[in-house]
């Protein structure tokens, strides 16, 4: 379609979600006020989850799904609030919640998440990643503690292309910019990898999480269909979008069955 030019895919080895220090944040003046004198590196490296990683013993379905979906929007939600926007039982739902979601650890961990004045629509946060290539595997940790300790640290990867590439990604206010950058540079010059890494502005307002994709998962056969004929019709209709030419006819291509087409199914 000439909408992607070229694409690459790295193995994680692990990823890790931090979530924010709330230490140097005044909920009173909703404002961050950060004494770089007290940021010292981190005596507990946050969790991450390893891959490949072995499936979850614990079973779930619609029900279990459906809360996810909704805690992955707002975590704060509560069961009567989830009952009401998806339709759902409430009593129905609280057993889910309690048996499935907390007892079997669906729900692995919370974490808290800054992102300025309003999610993902605004220019009040300065979305930073940092990049250290071909670091030793040995080093790994101790570049954590040192720059995880940032109080906007939010989540860090480890990718496997040949060399280990570790990616950290921080949204902070604007003004904490430069007091950062700098802040940065000193952690990685004290452990020889400044030379080995590189900075980039993520734009904020093109960034998006995306929750549990519900609605490609099939109730009567509790598996996740994909319906291959109608992704296609939708790539042609992004890309029709994009070049400003008429999409194709409902009967042309994978569309001939009338939306009957191929279909993936997995448990």
């Amino acid at each position: 379609m000439g909408i992607i030019e070229g694409y690459r895919l790295r193995p994680a080895s692990w990823v890790s979600y931090r979530g924010v220090d709330p230490e140097f944040f005044d909920p009173e003046a909703g404002e961050w006020d950060v004494d770089w004198t007290r940021v010292r590196p981190l005596e507990e490296l946050p969790d991450r989850v390893d891959y490949p990683e072995e499936p979850p013993r614990a079973e779930f379905d619609y029900y279990d799904l459906a809360i996810l979906a909704e805690l992955q929007q707002d975590a704060r939600r509560p069961v009567a609030e989830i009952a009401e926007r998806t339709g759902v039982n409430e009593k129905t739902l609280a057993y889910h919640f309690n048996r499935h979601v907390v007892g079997n650890g669906i729900v692995r961990k919370y974490v808290l998440r800054w992102w300025g004045g309003s999610y993902a629509k605004t220019n009040t946060v300065t979305y930073l990643e940092m990049v250290v290539s071909g670091i030793r595997r040995r080093d790994v940790d101790e570049l954590r503690r040192r720059v995880e300790a940032l109080p906007f640290a939010y989540s860090s990867r480890l990718l496997e292309d040949g060399e280990l590439v570790y990616i950290l990604q921080a949204p902070m206010p604007p003004n904490y910019f430069n007091q950062s950058m700098t802040w940065m540079r000193d952690r990685l010059s004290e452990l020889g990898a400044l030379d080995a890494a590189s900075f980039r502005l993520l734009d904020a307002r093109e960034s998006a999480s995306m929750t549990v994709p519900l609605e490609l998962y099939n109730r009567e056969s509790e598996s996740w269909t994909v319906k291959v004929d109608e992704l296609i019709e939708k790539l042609r209709a992004v890309r029709a979008m994009v070049e400003g030419t008429p999409s194709a006819s409902p009967g042309s291509g994978a569309a001939e069955d009338k939306g009957r087409g191929p279909s993936v199914a997995s448990r």
